[in-house]
């Protein structure tokens, strides 16, 4: 149970994260003159970060030929930035604060590629989807909390109001969020590095899943053939049971597929640019606003029931397949915004928001698969570079997206856009989602339950264009593997066969351990090896069962000498 801490303190990390990201992308509408003046390059700057710290974090592992858990460096620089970043934004207000705008953008780029490559190479394989997917939640978490405030400040604005006013209290609020959010990661940070250094409670430097430490430890995690552990159980000659495992590669076995189903998935991530574009969200808030002009905290409740059913798809997580999830909420999206689309003129504006409120729930349960699957599909030995070039593609559609949007000189009112701008996006989206949807249904092995090391070597195994036929074709292989197995369960008992009786010493010592341990009927299995089926749950080796200490008769020198 301890051993689970590091994984839920990496995890947030991704709250000021979120918040960052959450003023980067509503950038336009928070601060114009900001935006005006920078454009796209906070976008690249995030997209710098991130491919820098996946190269850094690659080039380290591949010389060293294993993970030695450097992430926890990252995530403290990249809390320092958030710190002082923090700061700028209280102290300077509205003035230079493109410094502490970058500043967060580079910390918010470190923090994803660190936070998910830990947890991913780190937890245990059943809780493995879910805790990428409540990394996920916090982003989504902060990305909401600094809408929710932009919308708190500058709804219902009038003539009178000063805006220079509201957009210094806005930066004071943001900046107060980072620090405490960072605080709160920094405080558990301490905490959970004290731990290690005192060697108590757990090592973050292990994997949880055990397959996956024993291949890290001995270096053979990132090989390009196929890594088998097998466990034999023996008694050493100190009268105690061991599980000794040996690590065998096999013969090298390229899918010619693989890379190619790899390809495919990263358009997954168009998922991300969908969810967090701006006309489709502000178009669900003035609806919202429309019909709820007399509630105040219906401010950003899209967003806040996105978070909800974030929580709700982490639970899914760890009980259902992530491309079940991600099918399922798809299907639930294009419904949601296709009748939104189609009874516009005739649904009051309660039913459009209600509609599209129903949308963005659907693509929030879901947000975090395209990033599971990328860290399942490609090579342990290029997780973050995959992991990289996944955001590249989505960052740029989000900006890509943004500057087409406000270049165009369109009114920030979106409830006066006029079909010719609105249908043709929200077509792409649906056939983002039905492609995407038909990708991982086709090219998405079952992953379930899997380690990284035991989903790498069904991936080389896999010869098929398609993985649902090479699912049943490895489902025939593990059925005729246990067959056989069953067929050749009779072991050789070494004790009984090959041991030659017990020496003239054993048999004459006057230990009383030795003689009850000789009157058994029935002695302990020495040198027996097992079997070892790799598409199995793994045993626990058998409980240690001491051999009985064996006492030399003392000899008698009383009458030596003839005294």
């Amino acid at each position: 149970m301890y051993n689970k801490i590091p994984d839920s303190i990496v995890t947030i990390s991704f709250i000021p994260t979120g918040l960052c990201l959450g003023h980067l992308f509503f950038l336009p509408w928070i601060h114009r003159t900001l935006y005006d003046e920078f454009h796209v390059w906070p976008y690249f700057t995030l997209l710098f970060a991130i491919v820098t710290t996946a190269s850094i974090i690659s080039i380290i592992k591949l010389s060293n030929g294993k993970y030695i858990f450097e992430h926890f460096i990252y995530l403290s620089a990249a809390s320092v930035l958030f710190i002082i970043s923090g700061v700028l934004f209280i102290v300077f207000n509205i003035e230079n604060t493109e410094i502490g705008l970058f500043m967060t953008v580079v910390a918010s780029g470190i923090t994803i590629i660190a936070g998910l490559s830990y947890v991913n190479i780190r937890t245990i394989k059943h809780e493995r989807p879910m805790r990428i997917a409540i990394c996920h939640m916090w982003k989504l978490f902060g990305f909401s909390g600094t809408f929710t405030i932009y919308l708190l400040l500058f709804y219902n604005l009038d003539e009178t109001s000063n805006v220079d006013e509201k957009l210094t209290e806005f930066y004071q609020i943001y900046g107060y969020s980072i620090i405490g959010s960072t605080a709160i990661f920094l405080l558990f940070l301490m905490v959970n590095e004290f731990l290690q250094r005192q060697g108590l409670l757990y090592n973050y430097r292990d994997c949880l899943d055990n397959d996956n430490n024993i291949a890290n430890n001995y270096c053979k995690l990132f090989s390009k053939n196929e890594v088998t552990i097998e466990r034999n159980t023996t008694m050493t000659t100190a009268g105690m049971w061991k599980s000794a495992e040996n690590l065998n590669s096999g013969t090298k076995r390229n899918s010619y597929f693989n890379a190619l189903w790899t390809i495919y998935v990263l358009l997954g991530k168009l998922h991300g640019a969908i969810l967090f574009n701006y006309f489709l969200m502000i178009y669900s808030m003035n609806s919202a606003f429309a019909s709820f002009t007399k509630v105040d905290y219906v401010h950003g409740m899209g967003l806040w029931l996105m978070i909800a059913e974030a929580f709700i798809g982490c639970l899914f997580m760890r009980f259902v397949h992530s491309v079940k999830v991600y099918v399922g909420t798809s299907i639930v999206a294009v419904i949601a915004i296709g009748v939104s689309i189609i009874f516009y003129g005739e649904l009051p504006p309660t039913g459009v928001a209600i509609c599209l409120w129903i949308f963005y729930a659907a693509m929030a349960l879901s947000i975090f698969v395209p990033d599971i699957v990328l860290l399942e599909m490609s090579k342990i030995r290029y997780n973050e570079i995959i992991l990289a070039a996944g955001y590249f593609i989505e960052i740029i559609t989000i900006a890509s997206l943004q500057q087409w949007h406000f270049d165009a000189h369109i009114q920030t009112n979106l409830l006066t856009y006029t079909d010719d701008y609105f249908i043709p996006f929200v077509i792409a989206s649906i056939v983002v989602l039905v492609v995407t949807s038909i990708i991982y249904i086709l090219h998405v092995p079952n992953t379930y339950g899997k380690s990284l090391l035991q989903i790498q070597n069904e991936l080389l195994k896999h010869q098929s264009y398609f993985a649902f036929i090479a699912n049943e074709k490895q489902e025939q292989v593990i059925i005729e593997r246990r067959e056989e197995s069953n067929n050749h369960s009779q072991v050789t008992d070494i004790h009984e066969s090959s041991v030659e009786p017990r020496s003239r010493l054993q048999s004459n010592t006057h230990s009383s351990i030795y003689a009850e341990l000789q009157s058994t009927d029935q002695l302990p299995v020495v040198n027996q090896a097992t079997l070892f089926d790799p598409y199995s749950e793994i045993t626990k080796p058998p409980t240690i069962i001491p051999r009985a200490t064996l006492v030399k008769a003392h000899p008698n020198y009383e009458n030596i000498g003839g005294y």
